[in-house]
């Protein structure tokens, strides 16, 4: 029994306190409620409606057996909170399996099988481990991660199944069906903001005392379901598993232990699933940047009298007779400024102001959230909760989704920092060019790659600049000759021949050295790089530099000379 699927049966009724309620269509599965609808000569008395009953059980026609918890009744209908595949009167667990969609995938991606089929398999790179306590409600937890494989049989085929589990024992106690719902959407919820992906639950499974296990469903989110024919869930993933195994246990712990983990986290990865209008997306978000920015700013701000009133009264006391001493004049305007202060909370924009100015200063130049991005959405958020109409000029409409992405990139930062990973870590998931939120937030990208180290940078004088972005189509296959002080030229004749290279369709891997002519200590391959001057910049894609004393003979007297200064090695990735 899993959460994707949709099942209904025709079940007789048994209820302990009750006995038995006659026959009904039971429905549950794909995220939704739990029913049961009752044929119209059920035995629970008419007229009562939203009372409780104890557990149900209900045994289908092919003789399947069900427990339902959490029961309540609405005329000819019971609604349930928790459906257990199995005769489970008491809904106390000693553990509890979880399983997620794509979450396998993400661990499983260095796992390989070698050997021969029919022989020998053998397998290699599974994932390492989870294992962490945590602390959640004044009561501590256990959570491990488990490998499970298992063959099924399809004709003639054979067909391997595996997967992760996520595993959650008490330290004492039992647990409860909402200590199991509980869990699997917290989990659900941290690992969705991790990889930037919704992540769904497929089935959770609870194990009794008497060590016998069962699955258990629960109404939540509906499952996200991914087209499997493309294959770039991976690539989209914001971070790897991989990348957090030396944090996982303080992750985990910091997580539980936040504020935001119940409101806040929790509606950033639900938002995560969002399909619905434009408009409300933009208000689910800019809402969720201002409880953001609202909580950690609790103190309300002291307003003092306006400056301008405060200048008409002693304007006012410098007229009275007897003239006050200067100090008189002081202590008067400043118990009239005591007196006249009062509290107020912040504004919006201010809050945000004051959480921006205490995020890193790389972070939020990168995300590039301008003042007139946060004028454009605040305006829209408040037509929308006004129920006013927006009239967005068309530059505005366009722009409004790649500023809402900002936001939820943003929070997506604040959310690492909570769980304790670094600015570093969540560098290192913003870096690769594939991950959805990079793509769609349009980022200051060449703010990330100074900060990434994953460009050169070179600086150039007006001059020079003007004359460098005059050379059509260099920004690909440009070459440069490189000085004994760094000063770099840009070389028309070798940004030819490597031009006329690639235009002669030349078949296999071949290295700088065959390309120019030239031994291989003379060049050097430079993946990216940037050329500055005064805020603007060229960039360069697989760019070649040739060590200017090492060249046999110098570039022809005719070849245009473009000198660029480079600033002092440190803080550029060069290849």
């Amino acid at each position: 029994m899993t959460f994707l699927e949709q099942e209904a049966h025709r079940v007789e009724l048994n209820s302990n306190e009750r006995g038995g309620l006659g026959d009904g269509k039971l429905t549950f599965g794909g995220g939704g409620p739990i029913s049961i609808q009752l044929s119209m000569m059920n035995r629970l008395p008419n007229g009562e409606s939203g009372y409780p009953l104890g557990p149900v059980h209900a045994r289908s026609e092919k003789g399947k057996s069900f427990t339902l918890h959490g029961c309540k009744v609405y005329g000819h209908a019971i609604y349930a909170d928790y459906l257990i595949a199995g005769d489970v009167p008491d809904a106390e667990f000693q553990r509890i399996d979880i399983r997620y969609s794509d979450i396998s995938e993400w661990f499983l991606q260095w796992r390989t099988i070698d050997g021969v089929v029919g022989e020998k398999l053998t397998w290699s790179g599974l994932p390492q481990k989870i294992s962490a306590d945590f602390d959640d409600a004044n009561r501590r937890f256990h959570l491990t991660t488990e490998y499970v494989g298992y063959v099924g049989h399809n004709g003639k085929d054979h067909v391997l199944h595996e997967y992760i589990e996520f595993a959650i024992r008490p330290a004492s106690g039992r647990l409860t069906a909402q200590d199991a719902k509980e869990k699997a959407m917290e989990f659900a919820c941290l690992l969705s903001i991790l990889i930037a992906q919704p992540v769904s639950i497929l089935a959770v499974t609870v194990q009794t005392q008497a060590g016998r296990n069962f699955a258990l469903y629960f109404p939540t989110f509906r499952p996200v379901v991914r087209d499997t024919s493309i294959n770039d869930f991976l690539r989209d993933c914001f971070t790897q598993k991989h990348w957090l195994d030396a944090y996982w246990e303080s992750v985990i712990q910091k997580y539980f232990q936040s504020a935001h983990r119940k409101i806040r986290w929790m509606r950033l990865a639900g938002m995560q699933r969002y399909e619905g209008f434009w408009e409300y997306k933009t208000l689910g978000y800019v809402s969720l940047l201002d409880s953001y920015v609202s909580h950690n700013l609790l103190k309300k701000i002291v307003v003092p009298p306006r400056a301008k009133s405060m200048s008409k009264l002693q304007d006012a006391l410098n007229g009275v007779s007897p003239r006050l001493d200067s100090r008189m004049l002081t202590d008067v305007l400043d118990a009239v400024r005591q007196a006249f202060s009062h509290l107020q909370e912040a504004t919006f924009p201010e809050k945000y102001a004051t959480a921006i100015a205490s995020t890193d200063a790389d972070i939020v130049k990168i995300i590039n959230i301008t003042g007139e991005n946060f004028r454009l959405i605040k305006k829209v958020r408040d037509k929308i909760a006004h129920g006013d109409a927006i009239e967005l000029k068309e530059a505005e409409f366009q722009q409004i989704h790649i500023v809402v992405t900002r936001i939820e990139l943003l929070l997506t930062y604040w959310a690492y920092v909570d769980f304790g990973l670094s600015k570093g870590d969540f560098l290192k998931g913003l870096k690769s060019p594939f991950n959805r939120l990079r793509r769609l937030a349009q980022v200051d990208e060449k703010h990330l790659a100074r900060v990434t180290d994953a460009a050169a940078f070179f600086a150039l004088d007006a001059d020079g600049f003007g004359h460098l972005s005059s050379y059509s189509g260099s920004g690909v296959f440009a070459c440069f000759t490189e000085g004994p002080n760094r000063e770099i030229t840009f070389s028309e004749h070798y940004t030819q021949m490597h031009k006329d290279w690639h235009m002669g369709h030349h078949k296999g891997v071949f290295t700088a050295d065959q390309i120019f002519g030239v031994s291989p200590d003379v060049v050097r391959h430079v993946s990216h790089m940037y050329v500055e001057c005064e805020g603007k910049a060229l960039e360069f894609h697989s760019a070649y530099i040739f060590d200017e004393s090492k060249l046999a003979a110098a570039c022809p007297a005719s070849v245009p000379v473009v000198k660029v200064e480079a600033p002092e090695r440190g803080g550029a990735n060069e290849f």
